[in-house]
């Protein structure tokens, strides 16, 4: 899971504990000067809570603050350990996305307990849900035993459990199947900025990232997965057409372009 956050754009982490190759060329808070450093993530959890106020002030003045994408890692140990997380996160959860600061939390369970909120169960609706491996058939499984056996649902959610037990990485986003990108060939440029000035996609991207992007720039229209598979790229060497299309959402997610999911094949085009 951390080699996909790694294309999140703007991000911090806060986390006790990682590994050296975890976060590369991310600010982490907590692990420095060692690990476990809790004054240092409940000084940055209070900082988030701050950034969320002043945000707000930008907003009554009709100004859109920039997104921030921060990741919350071990949640369970950080609210043993510090006893102040706790209100600061229950604020950070309500409000804190509408000022453009979104939240990451990963954590080893699905249960609002897992959070320390037993009793505001409420606050479990401001998550977007994503569930990994043996999560994502438990509740795939959930959702089929709402349905009669003779149901379409049934039939639907058979089908999605049958593909999930087939799959070497199943996920469900927000109760529906979804599929978790391969990045194993990609990687994100963490060379320092001399300057200011922003970085170009051509500078930005990883490959293969910066190949789609490039073809699909030249194209000035939109561009069919199938397409950029005929050019022969040596990048793209053993990549289907289903790869394509996760590198695609990337590269949406990322602010570069938008696809296109009307018509029989899956388009992509740059902005």
């Amino acid at each position: 899971m951390h080699g996909v956050f790694q294309i999140l754009g703007d991000a911090f982490i806060i986390t006790p504990k990682k590994k050296p190759h975890n976060w590369c060329g991310r600010k982490v808070y907590g692990c420095t000067p060692k690990m476990f450093n809790f004054e240092a993530i409940l000084k940055q959890l209070q900082w988030v809570q701050s950034e969320m106020y002043q945000r707000y002030d930008l907003i009554d003045k009709g100004e859109e603050p920039p997104l921030t994408n921060f990741v919350v890692d071990e949640w369970r140990l950080i609210n043993k350990n510090i006893p102040e997380a706790k209100e600061i996160m229950k604020e950070i959860i309500t409000v804190a996305r509408e000022a453009n600061l979104r939240m990451i939390a990963l954590a080893q369970g699905m249960q609002v307990k897992t959070w320390g909120f037993e009793d505001e169960s409420d606050l479990e609706e401001c998550f977007s849900d994503i569930l990994i491996g043996d999560f994502a058939i438990s509740q795939c499984l959930s959702l089929r035993r709402k349905h009669h056996k003779q149901s379409e649902e049934y039939a639907y959610w058979t089908e999605v459990l049958i593909f999930f037990k087939q799959s070497t990485r199943p996920c469900m986003v927000a109760n529906q199947p979804a599929i978790i990108p391969d990045l194993s060939n990609w990687q994100r440029d963490i060379t320092p900025k001399q300057d200011d000035a922003p970085l170009l996609p051509s500078e930005a991207l990883g490959e293969p990232l910066r190949t789609i992007w490039k073809f699909c720039k030249e194209q000035a229209d939109w561009v069919a997965a199938r397409d950029l598979l005929r050019k022969g790229y040596s990048t793209l060497q053993g990549v289907n057409t289903e790869k394509v299309i996760e590198y695609f959402l990337i590269l949406q997610e990322k602010g570069y372009g938008e696809i296109d999911l009307s018509g029989t094949s899956v388009k992509f085009k740059v902005f």
